[in-house]
């Protein structure tokens, strides 16, 4: 298949890239998206503790979709956040929470952050420091624009695009979720014509969780039909596992993508929406 590709350099930041920066670069804020245990225990040095939960309503059963935008905003300000700053983010649970955080970045209109690939796993397995002192940084401001209208996929803007060829949708959550054995929502299935590309997939376990190579990664999205000339929408449960895969996406440089907040938490609690299940 012939696909051009552009280049999205800075999504993602290598460990070692991080390391020279830490005590380099003035401009640097560190977010750390664990749990707060696992934060205490250890964790980078200079890292602001943000909680996960801040990122999300809670409310069911969509718990995963977002809380107001000013919300979200206050919060990062409160915890010394900037939008002047340069923002790396990483957690310890597989990324996904960080990447969440990334994705919501996105939705305020901020673009200057970047993912730490293979997240605390990565950093601690080249035995690289380590802190149990917990940072805080002084409240700032983080201005904020609203960019829902490019970065945010809900039921009316799928529902209106099932039959719309230029949009893919990625479904990020297991084979069993996918085809509608494993469920987790009153309804199990998909949205029709999504594809399945299990976000634990796109992660090489022998390279401390890190992103597969780009070029593997392509071979993947492509047998998918989920092509950069394409607007993709990625989405799992919560859209926890799916802002890791929108990561991914805009680090293989594609340029069109939202992020279902609502999932199958949502879709598949609904009852007139439509599912598909079985073999896709």
């Amino acid at each position: 298949m012939d696909v051009e590709y552009g280049t999205e350099t800075g999504v993602l930041i290598a460990t070692a890239e991080l390391d020279s920066l830490l005590s380099a670069d003035a401009s640097l804020t560190l977010v750390d998206l664990s749990s707060s245990e696992l934060y205490a225990q250890a964790h980078i040095p200079g890292a602001i503790h943000f909680e996960y939960a801040w990122l999300v309503s809670g409310i069911a059963p969509a718990a995963g979709k977002l809380p107001p935008l000013p919300e979200i905003v206050a919060r990062l300000g409160a915890a010394g956040i900037g939008s002047d700053r340069r923002i790396v983010v990483y957690d310890g649970e597989g990324s996904g929470k960080a990447s969440r955080f990334c994705w919501t970045l996105d939705v305020l209109g901020f673009n200057n952050w970047s993912l730490l690939d293979g997240g605390l796993a990565a950093w601690a397995a080249e035995n690289r420091a380590m802190s149990s002192e917990r940072f805080t940084a002084p409240a700032t401001r983080f201005g904020a624009s609203d960019a829902t209208s490019t970065t945010l996929a809900d039921v009316a803007f799928i529902t209106d695009n099932l039959d719309n060829d230029q949009i893919g949708i990625l479904d990020a959550r297991t084979p069993a979720e996918h085809i509608g054995q494993d469920v987790r929502s009153a309804r199990g299935g998909r949205i029709p014509g999504a594809r399945n590309l299990n976000w634990i997939d796109t992660m090489d376990p022998d390279n401390a969780g890190r992103l597969r190579d780009a070029n593997e990664l392509r071979t993947m999205l492509e047998q998918r039909g989920l092509t950069p000339d394409r607007e993709i929408i990625t989405y799992c449960q919560t859209h926890q596992r799916s802002a890791h895969s929108y990561v991914m996406l805009k680090s293989l440089g594609y340029k069109n993508i939202r992020g279902y907040d609502g999932s199958w938490s949502e879709w598949g609690n609904l009852p007139d929406t439509p599912v598909e299940v079985g073999e896709s």
